[in-house]
């Protein structure tokens, strides 16, 4: 009976238990992977056969040509290699036992009716292409979240040890769940057919996450897989305020480990999968890195200004620095991510530039002085685009550059008056001509260092 003080000691036993294995001692790995509860691990009848150890090369998948690689008639061999179903697919019994003894397990963890389901179902669909892999270290994961169960399971026993679909379908234990079952395998967004129709884009998705904010899910991140699967399905599926993110973007998927997230994502792509929008976003930096990688591209975005030039003049050294880093983690996103080791990777922790090999923090040095310039010009554009909002400015939600822009207010000040300076003559031009010079920046210098700033009307010199 629930609340009893033998429940009480028996739930201690099982906490106990679960530390037992060293889950919980603190690693940079640990941290970020973190875990689920053992109610709701994966559960797999014994016998079930899954896939072979994994042999891809996570170097090559992340470097910057990325899935483009094998886009196209050049990923003809690759697509012949990687079959979409995986070398071991489920049968139709072997996909009943899945998802049946995922879902009773889950029910009895607590889990609501059609989360559970949704949850059972993608669990089955991804262990039938492929995506689980029975070697813990192919799956780098920090701890193992698989339960085998046999036919002595005292809740789904009966289900695993049915030699055929008819025996299953006869068992008490599928009886029990058959008309809750068939209530909610047809939910809109918990049903089978959803889970069929995006097992591959909540994957793909999963992947990004991982890879670009370090673990599989948080509530701020809701935004940001909202928006990513709305992106993917062309804004036909606009996942509702009430989804359960976490049920299914990191419980359902969290036992099949990190490895194989950038291994079956890469292989959804080159298969023709998942929408266009999910294979740009492969190019995604790691987290970690954001202080090289962001500030790179707000470095282009600028380069388009023809102020650029007085600013490239002045920071010369640090814009090449910080490109030439940005490109060679662009080049090996997983070994450069904060934990590589959950991808199977040492953990590369240098960075090259003019031949000269710099430590992370060393590098981070060089790149630092551009952040209170980033910052001034991101801030001004966010406030300027409030006056417009129709139109959207797609760096505006960037924070790598508050921190580090802190230390140096007055450069973020100097770029914050200068683009408005810029934009306020713009608004009281009073010719076309005006309008164009200004747009053009003539007239309207960065004077970063006064010694070479141009003189607008210079004194005739004497003979």
């Amino acid at each position: 009976m629930a609340g009893t003080p033998n429940q009480a000691f028996t739930n201690s036993i099982d906490i106990l238990l679960e530390d037992t294995n060293g889950a919980h001692v603190f690693s940079n790995e640990r941290a970020t992977y973190g875990y689920i509860a053992a109610g709701y691990f994966l559960v797999l009848p014994q016998g079930i056969q899954t896939d072979d150890p994994m042999t891809a090369n996570l170097a090559t998948y992340g470097n910057s040509a990325g899935v483009s690689t094998h886009l196209g008639p050049n990923g003809n061999q690759f697509r012949i290699d990687n079959p979409y179903l995986g070398n071991n697919a489920l049968n139709a019994l072997g996909m009943m036992k899945v998802i049946l003894v995922n879902f009773i397990k889950l029910r009895n963890a607590g889990i609501n009716d059609e989360v559970a389901w949704s949850i059972s179902s993608l669990r089955a669909r991804w262990v039938s292409l492929g995506c689980y892999y029975n070697n813990i270290r192919d799956r780098s994961v920090a701890i193992g979240e698989t339960l085998y169960v046999d036919a002595n399971d005292v809740d789904v026993g009966e289900i695993v040890g049915a030699a055929n679909t008819a025996d299953l379908l006869a068992t008490n234990q599928y009886t029990a769940i058959r008309d809750v079952m068939q209530r909610v395998s047809v939910h809109e967004f918990y049903g089978t057919a959803f889970a069929v129709n995006y097992a591959e884009t909540i994957w793909c998705i999963s992947e990004l996450v991982f890879r670009i904010r370090g673990h599989h899910y948080k509530p701020e991140y809701e935004p940001l897989i909202a928006r990513t699967f709305r992106a993917t399905t062309q804004g036909t599926v606009e996942l509702p305020d009430n989804y359960d993110f976490a049920g299914i973007f990191h419980t359902a998927i969290h036992p099949f480990g990190v490895r194989a997230l950038p291994v079956m994502a890469y292989k959804f792509m080159v298969l023709g999968k998942v929408g266009e929008s999910l294979i740009t976003r492969f190019s995604g930096a790691p987290t970690g890195t954001a202080i090289f990688t962001t500030t790179s591209a707000g470095i282009k975005m600028l380069s388009g200004e023809s102020m650029y030039a007085r600013f490239e003049d002045t920071y010369r050294e640090s814009i090449n620095a910080c490109h030439a880093f940005a490109e060679q983690i662009m080049n090996n996103k997983y070994a450069y991510h904060i934990s590589a080791g959950l991808y199977g990777l040492q953990r590369v922790t240098t960075l090259t530039y003019a031949t000269k090999i710099y430590t992370i923090s060393e590098a981070e040095q060089l790149v630092i002085p551009l952040s209170p310039m980033l910052k001034g010009f991101v801030d001004t554009v966010n406030m300027l685009m409030q006056q417009n909002p129709a139109m959207s400015f797609s760096f505006g939600n960037q924070k790598v550059f508050d921190k580090r822009a802190a230390a140096n207010p007055l450069s973020q000040i100097r770029m914050s008056t200068l683009v408005e300076k810029i934009i306020t003559t713009l608004e009281n031009a009073k010719t076309t001509d005006d309008i164009m010079d200004t747009f053009l920046n003539k007239g309207v210098p960065i004077v970063s260092n006064p010694a070479t700033a141009p003189v607008a009307n210079p004194a005739p010199v004497n003979p």
